[in-house]
């Protein structure tokens, strides 16, 4: 029997996008799969869909919760499943239908716990030509790191797990790089992985997606909160990649403070940024992963 992989959704509102992202996962390969759906409080037709969806595939469960956020919900999805193996899709995306079945493969032939894939960034209305291959190689932990803080392999997405990997992960509340959290613990913890160097995983770009929907907001304080978890973190355990780590949280800092400008709503989060550049000075002008652009924003807005 091979072993059970649970695909796990987090759903919110989604009712344009989720029966494309379904079919992709209903279309695999690798028959052995248990689909998880949580509705994470969506006020739309989502767990209708869903729901008429079940009464077809009996390998489909669907949780419900309030609103908390595609973290919690991940969570949520992770303590109910009952496969060996865990993969997550965002409810707007599709997979290739071999998706599991190369990814379960590089796992067993390299002897990993993780293995991961590149991911192809296009239009919903596009199918671009992928070519594939049976070439599958393991990143050490030095080739992972710097493509990780290159802003590669940052989602949970894109990747098949062993479910015990995420024994003692913290998970935040936080809705903006909270993968990456999960990611930096994930890495520092297993420092090799199995990768396949050709894209299985459609990240969409819906044609109503919008910069002008950008407008601050606490909830995208949530990107400094999880940069800054992220570099006490490596700087608790004293880790080489602190400076890139910090360098992050130093992008984070920079990018918001000029979106807060003189907004009193964000004060408290402005001062903070502002104290951890001001006590990391000296330390951010020698540090080399930071870009030279990021350094002159962030003496002018220190000393403006």
């Amino acid at each position: 029997m091979k072993d059970l992989v649970s695909i796990i959704v987090p759903i919110y509102n989604a009712e344009k996008y989720i029966i494309p992202c379904i079919s992709s996962i209903q279309r695999q390969t690798y028959l052995n799969l248990e689909i998880i759906f949580i509705n994470d409080g969506s006020t739309d037709n989502s767990l209708n869909i869903c729901q008429q969806l079940q009464l077809q595939d009996k390998r489909i469960k669907i949780i419900n919760q309030e609103n908390k956020g595609a973290s919690i919900a991940r969570l949520e999805g992770i303590k109910q499943a009952k496969g060996k193996y865990l993969a997550f899709v965002d409810s707007d995306d599709i997979i290739e239908p071999d998706y599991i079945e190369l990814l379960l493969t590089a796992i067993e032939k390299h002897q990993t716990l993780i293995a991961a894939c590149n991911m192809i960034k296009h239009y919903e209305n596009e199918s671009p030509s992928i070519t594939k291959n049976e070439n599958t190689r393991i990143l050490d932990e030095e080739e992972l790191h710097k493509r990780f803080f290159n802003y590669d392999f940052w989602g949970f997405p894109g990747k098949l797990y062993h479910k015990n990997v995420f024994k003692g992960i913290y998970f935040p509340k936080a809705t903006i790089n909270e993968d990456y959290v999960v990611m930096v613990q994930l890495f520092d913890k297993y420092k090799q992985i199995a990768y396949l160097d050709f894209p299985l995983y459609h990240y969409l770009i819906h044609h109503n997606e919008s910069l002008s929907n950008t407008r601050l907001s606490l909830k995208m304080m949530d990107e400094w909160i999880n940069k800054y978890w992220c570099y006490k973190f490596y700087q608790k355990k004293g880790s080489k990649w602190l400076s890139y780590a910090e360098a992050q949280a130093a992008e984070s800092c920079c990018k918001l403070i000029n979106a807060i400008g003189n907004n009193n709503e964000f004060h408290t989060f402005k001062k903070e940024m502002q104290t951890f550049l001001k006590q990391n000075f000296f330390s951010l002008l020698l540090n080399p992963h930071l870009i030279k652009g990021i350094k002159c924003i962030m003496i002018y807005r220190l000393f403006q």
